[in-house]
């Protein structure tokens, strides 16, 4: 097969700091039915772990969008003083929810704008085309405070968060495609799952910046600040290279070679992957928007595309949001000293280090593994916060209220340490969901799609994941006052459960495998309903 080979002006990685590797001359070989085994190939690890910490400074970035309407709205509150004010915000109020929610509904076009620009020009510009409006929208917020009247104040805040979640969209997807296109098999989960690992830095990087009374920095520094380390994600950027994959699709096989070899170093079996890659791109190369929504027609493109569905499904509907956002309101009904403090400590650093242990078991013990334990967790600690609002709100509030409960009751509200029960429940759930369904879901998105619809597909999921988001951040509150706690994390629970068969009953295990073994998994027809039944592997 001929194959045009374009150059791109915007896209030289590696050029004049990679050696050639001479693959162009050796076409011919790589072509042949014959191949040349490497046996004892190693490759470089180092290029891939820079360049995916790199991209996850904007994971940073996007945690910090998930996390600021907490403290900024709680500063806001102090501020509001029946209305009269500027820049008060009454807590519980339509505009706080407004606040809340702006972010993930900015996110939900941010994937679905990325995609066929990502397809057209590269993973590598795109990514640094989305720092734009995320610097942008933090700006915003941080200025919002200098408008003189009331209207102009809550346009900047809303449209500076908007902007932000919309930024946030966008690079959570990029950054997915990307580190997942630049890592070798062995090494995908674990820089993967980075990018969930570097959203909790962000969430907690800026509950922390943010924490009142002790810290001395308002809502609009540390606005300032996000738009900061998004600035210097743009700089950094810009000494990344473009996916091989991405390079091949287009044509460039000379910059693909390049950049493949500066990515593996000198002792990897290059010949081999650029097969492999090669096995995936001659079928994706000629693929227009019309031709990928035709594809779906195929059951090795719908049925990943299904699953990847179901794990944003799962991903969302876990009740993570209510668990983060409302966890301090959870401590404050438990009754424990400083909610908010244990909270940013509950939360923040365990999802950071739950995270951390994912990244480094995900290619030890596999993604399904990790994900049933995570479910497993997740719907043991939910059916405990049940529990504990079912007793404390429903049983011994009314009884200490009044004083005329029995005695047994009282002695046990009383002596009972329910507030334990409620940040054990909380812990237990924040560690279980950054074991699995936090990291996995992201990474397992970029491995299942096939690279001929992954752009459309990875889009569409993005959205939806984002839609979940918003729907579960805008309607918890109401929910849970429509059903009571008890019945809203209990619904949790359930979702949990059923969540356990999907990961043992229709998910395939990526561990270990190339992108164009999972893909040819699907196109010789994925098992389902026999988890126990071992993968064919290439």
């Amino acid at each position: 097969m001929s194959r045009d080979r374009k150059t791109d002006s915007l896209l030289q990685p590696g050029r004049g700091h990679t050696p050639s590797y001479g693959i162009n001359e050796q076409e011919d070989s790589i072509n042949d039915e014959k191949e040349v085994e490497v046996r004892h190939s190693t490759d470089r690890v180092w290029t891939v772990a820079v360049f995916s910490l790199i991209a996850c400074l904007g994971s940073v970035v996007i945690g910090m969008s998930l996390g600021y309407s907490t403290n900024t709205l709680a500063e806001l509150s102090t501020l509001y003083n029946g209305g009269d004010d500027v820049y008060g915000i009454e807590k519980g109020s339509t505009e706080a929810s407004l606040f809340g929610a702006f972010g993930p509904l900015g996110a939900l076009f941010g994937g679905p704008v990325a995609w066929p620009l990502s397809e057209r020009f590269g993973r590598k510009p795109v990514l640094l085309l989305g720092a734009i409006p995320g610097v942008v929208g933090w700006v915003a917020m941080a200025v919002s405070n200098l408008l003189p009247t009331r209207d102009g104040f809550l346009a900047f805040f809303y449209i500076g968060r908007i902007l932000s979640g919309f930024a946030s969209g966008w690079s959570i997807f990029c950054i997915s495609v990307y580190i997942t296109e630049i890592s070798t098999p062995k090494l995908r989960g674990l820089f993967g799952n980075c990018n969930q690992l570097f959203i909790t830095v962000g969430i907690f990087t800026v509950e922390a910046l943010g924490f009142k009374p002790s810290s001395f920095l308002k809502f609009t520094d540390v606005a300032l600040i996000a738009a900061g380390v998004l600035t210097l994600f743009a700089f950094l950027l810009l000494f990344v290279v473009e996916t091989p994959s991405w390079l091949y699709k287009k044509g460039m096989d000379l910059e693909g070679n390049r950049t493949l070899n500066f990515l593996r170093g000198p002792n990897a079996n290059i010949p081999r992957e650029i097969r492999g890659i090669r096995s995936m791109v001659d079928n994706a190369q000629s693929f227009t928007i019309v031709d990928q929504l035709k594809a779906f027609k195929n059951r090795w493109v719908y049925l990943p595309f299904i699953l990847v569905l179901g794990l944003m499904f799962f991903q969302q509907f876990s009740g993570i949001n209510a668990a983060i956002f409302y966890s301090s309101q959870i401590f404050s009904g438990a009754k424990v000293s400083n909610p908010t403090l244990i909270s940013l400590l509950a939360v923040g650093l365990t999802q950071i280090f739950a995270t951390f242990l994912s990244v480094v078991m995900v290619d030890l013990l596999g993604r399904k593994i990790l994900l049933t334990l995570s479910s497993s967790g997740m719907f043991i600690s939910s059916a405990g916060l049940g529990v504990y609002f079912l007793i404390f709100n429903h049983y011994c509030e009314s009884e200490l209220g009044n004083g005329e409960g029995s005695g047994i009751a009282l002695s046990v509200c009383h002596h009972t340490n329910f507030g334990g029960l409620a940040i054990a429940c909380v812990v237990v759930f924040i560690i279980s969901f950054s074991l699995g369904w936090g990291p996995i879901t992201w990474s397992m998105m970029s491995e299942l799609l096939p690279l001929q619809v992954r752009g459309l597909a990875g889009a569409v999921s993005t959205f939806v994941n984002w839609t979940f988001a918003f729907i579960i951040t805008l309607a918890f509150s109401g929910y849970t006052g429509l059903v009571t706690p008890k019945f809203a994390w209990w619904s949790f629970s359930l979702v949990m459960l059923v969540s356990i068969f999907f990961v043992l009953f229709f998910l395939p295990e990526t561990k270990g495998r190339k992108l164009d073994e999972i893909e040819e998994h699907f196109r010789e027809g994925h098992i389902i309903y026999n988890p126990c039944k071992r993968e064919r592997r290439n």
